[in-house]
Order: structure tokens, then sequence, then C-alpha cells
């Protein structure tokens, strides 16, 4: 590594103004900073000091399991997070998968020119559990009472209240969440109650993961480009039993001091399980939006129906209420956060909209 020895060298080089890292320029962006002689980038939300070890440049590979990282650090919330970084960064097309979130880290530029994908798909199944979601800030899911409905996973908004059976309420949705202070995946939706014997709930949808992107001088989508971190769908109820909640959208952040958003970024709710009735077990509800970011994800269709994930165009969805025999649907899970530090030019379509720092 070219060891810069005067201040003034590095911003020759690099172009930007050396200021402490978490504080900000007149554009309100994070810069670069010299710390204990290393160069770093980032924020309050996370940062990076670079050493020795990261190469000139990388190409992200195009599937990453968070539990095998070339590094980990601590976001401003305490957690571990996987780091991909180099000095320039491309990201052609990646899917994010494991329990830490995922970081991903330019010296100077990075450009991302394919899908990154850190949604939940399969709540059955911990292989399609996005980069991130479920972190350990989310309380365990529970079950509801009696046949009921379970509540979606609130994040950014409210989620889905449950259905009810009968003369029993269903699962009731928590309060929205603050804006993250780390790299902070959505949470699982609620576990749909269970029939006459106890058994055939609905899980809760998994949470939609979460990635942030961090450079020193500039971070660039092009127009076929997308950036994705749904909540996954929950599974319906078996005869008699209760839907469950739909899984939340999870994080997509970008931190750096010129950044350029094109095609397209979603972190939507996925949504609720179907309860089941005497005859037919519920149908489980679709992950969040990876397609078209305003459409939200339906929930189960029947026999009685969860709620639909929510999306910038739409709010969560209560599930159906069941009656005699037919058990509540599962609320749908909250959108996640778009969060954008830095100064900012967007042609994106975006669910939900961009919460700038």
């Amino acid at each position: 590594m070219l060891v810069l020895p005067l201040i003034a060298s590095c911003n020759a080089i690099l172009g930007v103004a050396p200021v402490h890292v978490g504080s900000t320029d007149d554009a309100g962006a994070d810069t670069l900073d010299m710390t204990d002689g290393g160069m770093c980038v980032g924020g309050q939300r996370f940062t990076y000091c670079f050493s020795d070890a990261e190469p000139p440049s990388l190409s992200v590979p195009t599937s990453i399991d968070t539990a095998s990282c070339p590094a980990t650090r601590t976001d401003g919330d305490g957690q571990t997070v996987c780091v991909f970084a180099a000095r320039s960064v491309t990201v052609h097309s990646t899917t994010a998968i494991g329990k830490l979130p995922l970081a991903i880290v330019a010296l100077g530029d990075l450009q991302i020119l394919g899908t990154v994908d850190v949604s939940s798909v399969d709540n059955s199944d911990l292989s399609f559990q996005g980069a991130g979601a479920n972190p350990r800030s989310c309380a365990n899911p529970t079950m509801s009472s009696g046949d009921t409905g379970a509540a979606g996973a609130s994040n950014q908004g409210v989620a889905g209240d449950g259905g009810a059976s009968g003369t029993t309420t269903g699962g009731v949705a928590s309060i929205a969440l603050l804006e993250p202070s780390g790299i902070t995946g959505g949470c699982q939706g609620g576990i749909g109650g269970g029939n006459p014997v106890g058994s055939g709930a609905g899980n809760g949808g998994f949470g939609g993961g979460a990635v942030d992107f961090v450079a020193g001088t500039s971070i660039t989508m092009s127009a076929s480009s997308a950036v994705f971190a749904a909540g996954g769908g929950a599974t319906g109820g078996a005869m008699g039993a209760g839907g469950g909640g739909g899984g939340a959208g999870g994080l997509i952040g970008f931190d750096a001091p010129s950044i350029t958003l094109a095609g397209k970024l979603a972190a939507n709710g996925g949504g609720g399980g179907a309860g089941g009735d005497g005859l037919l077990m519920g149908e489980a509800g679709r992950e969040g939006s990876t397609t078209m970011s305003p459409i939200p994800a339906a929930g189960g269709g029947s026999p009685i129906a969860g709620g639909d994930g929510a999306s910038t165009t739409a709010s969560a969805g209560p599930g159906a209420s069941g009656g005699l025999g037919s058990a509540g649907g599962g609320g749908g899970g909250s959108v996640g956060w778009i969060i954008v530090r830095g100064s900012m030019t967007s042609t994106a379509s975006t669910s939900p909209q961009v919460t700038k720092d």
C-alpha cells in the first residue's frame, strides 16, 4: 500500500476533504479520514479502516454466505458484520445469506452493475435466510392464542394484525421501529395459533437481510441494477390452524460523498400465511417483491386469507378472520429501510421511500 505522508497528498489523489469519521461535510456526506495512520470510510452506522490486507480491486462473488467472510467488523449497534473491501469494488450480481449482515466497502469508487439480493424467501430452510435477517434485537416470535392468525413483523411501519377466530382476537403487531443505528435486518413474523389439538400452526416469514454499501469517493448504480432486502412470506396453517405473520423488510444502506442511484431498490414486507379450515390447509404468503418494487407481496389466498406485505404503495394488511371451524390468517410484514448518507442523485424505483440521513 502506498503510504501518504501528508493529508494534503491524500486530498489531491482522492479528491476529498478529510474530516473525522462520523462527521459530515457541507453537503451532509461522510468523507475520508486518516485515523491512526489508516484510511477510514463510513460514518455512524458503519466505519471501515483500511490496512495493507485489502486488494487494490475486487469483484464481489456471485454467492456469499456470511458465515465465511474475508473480514468482520462491528457496526454502530455492536453487531458483527461480514465485510468485503478493496480500494475499488465492482458488484455484478450476488445473493447473500447467513446470520451476519453484509458490508461492501471501497476506499475509492464502488459500482453496482447487477442485482444484489439479501432477501429471505423460505422460512422452512435457513439456507434461504437473507444475510443479517432476524437479528438479535428481534423478540422471539410468539404463538397466537387459540387458532387465530399471527401478526406480521413491524419495522419502519406497523405490520398487519393477525385475523381473529370466532371471538378470540388475533395477534397484535408491535409499534413501528426507529431508524436502526447499525446494519440491521428485518424481524421474523409471529407464529399462528394451533388447531384444537395444538398443532399445525403457520410459521412466521423470516425478515429481510441487511446490506450496506460504503465508499470513500462514490457509489454508482447502473440503470439495470437492483438491490433487494425483502421479508419472507409466512406459511399457512394446517387444517384448523392459524397462519403465520409475514417477515419485515430489511435494510439497504448507502454511505459515500457522492451517490448515484438507478434501477430498483426494495425492502418490502412478506405476505401473511392463510388460515386453515376444516377441509383445507392455508396457502403460504409470498416473499416481498423482488421484481417490480412497488407491488406488495400477496398473503396466502385461501381458505382464510393472510394479509399482504407492505410496500411503498400499501400498508401491511391484516389477516382475515375465521369462523366456526376455520382459523385466522396471518398479518403482512412491514417495509424495511433504504437509508442514504451523502449527496444523492436518484432515478431509482424505490420501496419504501429513501430515508436521507
